[in-house]
């Protein structure tokens, strides 16, 4: 059974775990993610691979229902189970100047993508946001593997005072060939809407993941009026040509 290496409080409610998982470590890529049961009457919990080494994988929640006893486990306990990686990696490539969007966990679910893109020769724009500054973490890690890493908060406690919103329509008055965004539903609808017939945007969907397969429906999307599971076909997809009023309605 994997054991927690580390585990620290790292925002408002938000959590970064570090797990001994070797076989998930080595051939893990970015926008996989895996599901972990903490024991065995826990439910399963789907969280995007935020970070890893050769021998360990990070990952970021927030502290709710499904993940109370997760957020409670201390160094040296062990989960039930952890099975992974699954989805398909994002979409990655020498594209130009690109935008990196995300809020809560999208923030940390960015950081191999921007990692990926780097190496890709892309020039790797960061925008990231929050309430204020309690919701804020690894503001530092993006700034090391972006060229240009913008901070937002909504009351002006931590960079700029805006939405990313705000930022974003600033960004978008000049030319950029692509755009990721990760986090609620909201923001990543919001963010499509801007970005319309102006830039490809690639979405990653982890939302209402139970099996990892797909069997159980419980993923499902509109995708260009095509059925598709989040976890089979995606996370990651067109954003463009997801349905976000369909999945927020849900």
């Amino acid at each position: 059974m994997p054991e927690v290496v580390a585990k620290k409080k790292i925002a408002a409610d938000m959590y970064q775990l570090e797990l001994h998982a070797p076989e998930v470590a080595k051939i893990v890529k970015p926008g996989q993610f895996v599901i972990i049961r903490v024991n065995e009457d826990g439910g399963r919990i789907p969280l995007a691979v935020a970070d890893h080494t050769k021998t360990r994988i990070t990952v970021v929640f927030k502290s709710g229902r499904l993940t109370h006893d997760l957020a409670q486990m201390r160094k040296g306990a062990k989960v039930t189970d952890l099975l992974g990686p699954l989805g398909n990696p994002i979409e990655i490539g020498q594209y130009g100047k690109v935008i990196l969007v995300g809020t809560s966990f999208g923030i940390s679910s960015l950081y191999l993508l921007a990692q990926a893109l780097k190496s890709e020769g892309n020039k790797t724009i960061a925008v990231i946001g929050g309430r204020s500054k309690k919701d804020l973490y690894w503001v530092d890690r993006m700034k090391k593997v972006c060229d240009i890493t913008h901070v937002c908060t909504e009351d002006g406690t931590e960079g700029r005072k805006s939405s990313v919103s705000d930022i974003m329509r600033e960004l978008l008055r000049k030319r950029i060939d692509r755009v990721y965004a990760i986090g609620p539903l909201s923001v990543m609808d919001a963010v499509c809407k801007q970005t319309y017939q102006r830039a490809k945007t690639l979405v990653a969907i982890y939302a209402n993941i139970i099996d990892g397969t797909g069997l159980s429906g419980s993923c499902r999307i509109w995708h260009e009026g095509e059925l598709k599971f989040a976890s089979l076909d995606g996370p990651g997809f067109d954003g463009h040509k997801v349905d976000f009023d369909y999945l927020i309605n849900r």
